[in-house]
């Protein structure tokens, strides 16, 4: 019930985003101001609430979390590619640019794994539900 909860929150805070920046005004609140100060176990998002953060002009750092070979053969346009091993080298400078960061790999314990990762290392991260696959399947 408090996924829905949660869930039910972005949406209005997503529809208020959106008439407030229509209406001339910056995004107030942020899109995933709710989602800070979530568990990992509820730190998913889905790629709805991702892109709606990105079309209202929210800062989103998507991380792909696969290797080179993998992230050249199809991924998520907006993302960067910090393969699982080099995450804590790289994306501390990658993170700073952006608001929000979101993991994503075709591995939904992947992607989990990175963003504990990250949430380790004081980054505020969540991970992306059903990864590369719903992604796609979103943009249809």
């Amino acid at each position: 019930m408090a996924i829905l909860s949660i869930l039910g929150k972005v949406v209005t805070d997503i529809i208020k985003a959106a008439a407030n920046q229509s209406a001339g005004g910056q995004p107030s609140p942020r899109v995933t101001s709710n989602m800070r100060t979530r568990p990992l176990t509820e730190r998913s998002v889905n790629a709805e609430e991702t892109i709606a953060a990105l079309e209202i002009g929210e800062l989103v750092l998507i991380i792909d979390v696969r290797s080179p070979r993998e992230y050249a053969a199809g991924h998520v346009k907006e993302s960067v590619n910090i393969p699982f091993a080099e995450l804590a080298s790289r994306a501390p400078a990658e993170a700073k640019k952006a608001e929000s960061v979101v993991t994503v790999s075709t591995d939904d314990a992947l992607s989990a794994r990175a963003c504990e990762t990250l949430l380790k290392m004081g980054i505020d991260t969540n991970w992306l539900q059903g990864g590369i696959d719903a992604w796609n399947e979103e943009l249809k």
